[in-house]
């Protein structure tokens, strides 16, 4: 039996459905990421698991029990809220003891969780400051811990690192990883950033247009995504479409663009047909060259003007323009294709068949083949 299953949920603010018969189960020992853009019912969600929201229909079921016959505080859920909502006038300590003084727990055993909490997030040194003496990154941790302080099985975090800089997230993804682990606990977890989903998720579930799309290990999701919205979400900067015609000819199959064509494999050979069909491509996988290079590497080929170059520090995103379409490319920093590349400037790109994937009506049909 799962520790945490939503059966047929459906939630819908006036005419805005938020989610429409969604289906999940948590295992005990999990961290779970839900993860999908802003507007697909994450927080909805939570908030229905915790109790302050209810659902128009379905069920979730709490350790086997319908949490509909639960109130708020028997739900016995930790809750890591998306704002800090930290209380100004009371110390760190009293913020991060807050969910135990309201279960009246005892002084002695709320100072040794609390004292716990601080320790696993780094903020000890912290105990006796106000939240005005915080920085921003401090603020979240302390939100962070008064969400864990709390002894319970299950927790749930409403994507607590949102608005933080990128160090700060990725210090903070390492502490999270790591409490989970000590608390030997199970976290569901809400993100719309696609590192965070790949870094933290034992499992990530994909939510688009208020259902589970796909669900998985993070890791199969990446290399084997059977969903367009998966393959193009699920990494940053997003991958790339490339619209196309699947055609058969005396060879096999072809996928053909106004770059070239490729041969490509079909899933199931009896159930596709000819017709337009949209190739998804990592941004990694945008090879280029400057245009007096004169070589290319195999698969589409294509000229395309530099529009911007954006820094992220190792790597580069190169957003390019050919034939009317926006595509983006990651580069690491040290490349010697980068040197002769400036905005404004024509190059030649190149997208090896084997990184082509195939969807027509969002599922998987097929992959370039070399």
């Amino acid at each position: 039996m799962s520790l945490l299953s939503f059966e047929s949920i459906s939630k819908s603010f006036a005419a805005n459905c938020v989610l429409s018969g969604m289906d999940l189960s948590v295992e005990e020992g999990e961290f779970s990421v839900l993860f999908g853009a802003s507007g697909t019912g994450k927080s909805v969600l939570l908030r229905m698991l915790v109790g302050l929201e209810t659902p128009d229909s379905g069920v979730i079921r709490l350790r086997g029990i319908d949490a509909s016959t639960l109130k708020p505080g028997q739900r016995n859920v930790g809750y890591v809220p998306q704002s800090f909502a930290l209380f100004p006038s009371r110390s760190v300590h009293d913020n991060i003891a807050y969910p135990l003084t309201i279960a009246k727990e005892s002084t002695t055993s709320t100072n040794l969780a609390v004292g716990k909490m601080a320790e696993l997030l780094d903020i000890a040194d912290l105990l006796d400051r106000t939240p005005d003496q915080l920085s921003g990154g401090q603020k979240q941790r302390v939100a962070i811990a008064r969400g864990l302080v709390r002894p319970t099985e299950l927790y749930v975090l409403d994507d607590p690192l949102v608005g933080l800089d990128f160090k700060l997230r990725e210090r903070l993804v390492d502490d999270l990883r790591n409490t989970r682990e000590a608390l030997g606990a199970t976290f569901l977890y809400a993100t719309s950033d696609p590192g965070e989903a790949l870094a933290l998720g034992s499992t990530v579930s994909v939510l688009v247009d208020g259902k589970v799309c796909e669900h998985g290990p993070p890791y199969e999701l990446y290399r084997n995504p059977r969903r367009a919205e998966t393959m193009s979400s699920l990494c940053f900067p997003p991958s790339n479409r490339v619209p196309g015609e699947l055609r058969a000819t005396s060879e096999g199959n072809e996928f053909s663009t106004p770059w070239g064509a490729v041969a490509v494999s079909v899933t199931d050979p009896g159930d596709v047909v000819a017709g337009e069909v949209v190739a998804i491509v990592r941004p990694e996988h945008i090879d280029l060259a400057p245009v007096d290079d004169g070589a290319g590497p195999a698969g589409l080929k294509g000229k395309a003007m530099v529009a911007l170059r954006e820094d992220l520090g190792a790597e580069e995103v190169v957003y390019l323009e050919s034939n009317d379409q926006r595509i983006s490319a990651l580069v690491r920093t040290d490349s010697a294709d980068l040197h002769a590349i400036s905005p404004g400037e024509w190059v030649d790109f190149g997208i090896a068949a084997k990184h082509l994937v195939l969807f027509r009506d969002g599922d998987l049909i097929g992959r370039g083949r070399s």
